[in-house]
């Protein structure tokens, strides 16, 4: 798959749940010209799915999009909206969350290093389709550089099913 292209990630399961990291070059998320500079816009949504019994979702949540709206997937324009933090100390607007520019691209390996540990998590938590038990939860962290948008997943989910990749 070309939009695909370049994409990596990686999985782990910790106590309680699983946590996971992908690094997705600009280009596959933004056609035309895009730079990944200071103040710079971008449309994202991060959705997480839970099936405790088979592999049919029994849930979904999502950082952005409204309860009960599951239209990410062919509505873009429902995406919340980050903006990119070179760490300037250059206003950004206060409507859209800030993600850090990394000092160096993360390990994208399933496990959260170093470099995540003073960047904020953002909380997934509307339930855009489906019932979501209390044991189920979600947060996402984010950094960028000069090529990619780099996510960091953790989900607390009591039963773990690996029948679908990730």
């Amino acid at each position: 798959n070309a939009a695909a292209s370049g994409i990596t990630y990686g999985h782990s399961e910790v106590a309680g749940g699983y946590t996971f990291e992908v690094a997705i070059p600009f280009d596959n998320l933004v056609e035309g010209d895009f730079a990944a500079v200071h103040n710079a816009r971008l449309g994202l949504e991060v959705m997480v799915g839970d099936a405790d019994v088979d592999t049919i979702r029994e849930g979904r949540v999502a950082w952005n999009m409204e309860e009960g709206v599951d239209e990410a997937w062919a509505q873009p324009k429902l995406w919340g909206t980050i903006v990119l933090d070179d760490g300037s100390g250059v206003s950004l607007p206060a409507e859209n969350p800030a993600v850090e520019m990394a000092p160096a691209p993360p390990v994208i390996d399933g496990a959260a290093d170093a470099i995540w540990n003073d960047v904020p998590f953002r909380e997934i938590r509307n339930t855009s389709s489906g019932t979501m038990d209390h044991s189920f939860a979600a947060d996402f962290k984010a950094l960028w550089d000069d090529g990619s948008l780099y996510l960091l997943v953790d989900v607390n989910d009591d039963t773990l099913r690996n029948d679908n990749k990730p």
